[in-house]
This record gives structure tokens, C-alpha cells and sequence, in this order.
């Protein structure tokens, strides 16, 4: 029973240790990236959101690409990536991503599809992660030539 309760006390030890201790108090969102971080896959994106700028040109295509890192344990697996319209292409990593491997999601925008002045793109991409679900967007502005 002693054994026990050391070893509990030092699994307690250990995981308030990754928490950052400049906090009063820990979060539930604290406790669910802990645990998604050390016991599931989790998509970690460079920038969740990609600014093109000023797109001129309407008969060219936008293209681009978002890399993600898989931050936590376990292999990711992109399960699919659905753009919001039907302007956006895409293609994905589609090989199981190892813990701290890094992928890509490319992007294509047909720019005839878009309207004059300032347009965000949505992405949505479906993983095996804790938080399963993540949504990435391009942004910019488009002038008429």
C-alpha cells in the first residue's frame, strides 16, 4: 500500500510538471491538451490562417500550401480535407504522419469563382486526433483587372 501511494504521488508530480505554474489555477482546455498531447495524435498547424494579399489577375488560381506538425502521440491520419466551396482544391499528406513528423495541405483557388473585394476561404480537415476536427482559411482581396 506505501509502494502505492508513492507512485501515485509521483504520477501527480509528474503531470502538473507540464502545466505552467504562473497560472492560479488549471483550466478544463489545460486538461484536454495534456491529455491530447500525451495520449492521442493532434494536428498542430504552423498558422491556421494563410493571407494571399492582393490578387489582381482573374484568370490566374491562388495556390499555396498550410504544414502541420503532429504534436502529440501516436501516428496522425488525415481521414479527409473538405473544402467550403467549390473554387478550392486540394491535396493532403495522406500517409500516417509519426509523433513530432511534419505534413502539408495544399490548396488551389480557381480565382473566377471569386467575387471583387476581400474573401476568406475555409478548409475543414478531419483527423484522428483527440480534437478530431480542425478549420483552416486563406484570406485576401481581389481586384478586377
Amino acid at each position: 500500500m506505501k509502494n502505492y501511494t508513492i507512485v501515485m504521488i509521483s504520477i501527480i508530480l509528474i503531470v502538473f510538471s507540464f502545466f505552467n505554474f504562473k497560472k492560479k489555477y488549471f483550466t478544463s482546455k489545460d486538461l484536454k491538451v495534456f491529455y491530447a498531447n500525451t495520449f492521442h495524435p493532434n494536428i498542430k498547424f504552423t498558422s491556421d490562417t494563410l493571407n494571399v494579399g492582393n490578387i489582381l489577375n482573374k484568370e490566374s488560381k491562388i495556390a499555396g500550401y498550410f504544414s502541420f506538425i503532429n504534436s502529440g502521440r501516436g501516428e496522425l491520419l488525415i481521414q479527409s480535407v473538405n473544402p467550403a466551396c467549390g473554387c478550392t482544391a486540394v491535396e493532403w499528406t495522406k500517409n500516417p504522419i509519426a509523433h513530432n513528423m511534419t505534413g502539408i495541405v495544399k490548396f488551389s483557388i480557381d480565382t473566377k469563382e471569386i467575387d471583387t473585394g476581400a474573401f476568406e476561404k475555409k478548409i475543414v480537415i478531419n483527423t484522428n486526433g483527440y480534437f478530431g476536427k480542425k478549420i483552416i482559411s486563406i484570406i485576401g482581396i481581389f481586384h478586377k483587372k
